[in-house]
């Protein structure tokens, strides 16, 4: 009886280590998730801000086109592009292709910044799940070796590793 309850601790103590093992694998499974998603994410990002990128450089294409044009027709008519209306006209829409400019450059700078967030927060939120794995790993350890200890003890106490233990003959039946 004394080696059922030591058996079963044996396997106890097996069963809870393999758990822990199992357990800290899966936050490494979410850990790298987790890194995952932030690369997916921080492509998307990048994907925004090159397209932020293109838009300051076209509205900067229009400006100088619009301006051209203004220049253009003002010559056309024998005026002083750069006076009287035609003159207020060149710096409204250079202003507003400044501003076009201006707005696109700052929504790629804050996407760049969102992609610096978003692998620090990924990095942060995986190494919580490492931390995890290894305090689950640890207390499973830690649990399979207490198992191993109570089941050790109660063998113990019913006399299983004494010298006065009865021990099964390897052959019980009749001799011949």
């Amino acid at each position: 009886m004394e080696w059922v309850a030591l058996a079963s601790a044996v396997i106890g103590a097996v069963g809870t280590y393999a758990g822990g093992q199992a357990q800290k694998r899966q936050m490494e499974s979410q850990a790298m998730m987790t890194r995952l998603q932030s690369q997916s994410q921080a492509l998307q990002y990048r994907s925004d801000a090159l397209g932020f990128q293109e838009e300051a450089v076209a509205n900067l294409k229009n400006t100088r086109i619009n301006l051209a044009t203004l220049n253009a027709r003002g010559a056309s008519g024998n005026l002083d592009p750069y006076s009287g209306s035609l003159g207020n006209l060149m710096t409204v829409n250079l202003a507003e292709g400044l501003l076009d400019y201006d707005t696109a450059v700052s929504n790629y700078l804050m996407t760049r910044e969102n992609i610096k967030m978003q692998r620090e927060m990924a990095g942060f939120q995986a190494a919580i799940y490492m931390a995890a794995g290894d305090t689950a790993e640890m207390a499973a350890n830690i649990q399979a070796g207490t198992q191993l200890a109570s089941g050790g003890a109660a063998a113990w106490n019913a006399g299983a590793f004494s010298s006065t233990a009865s021990t099964p003959s390897p052959y019980s039946g009749p001799h011949i």
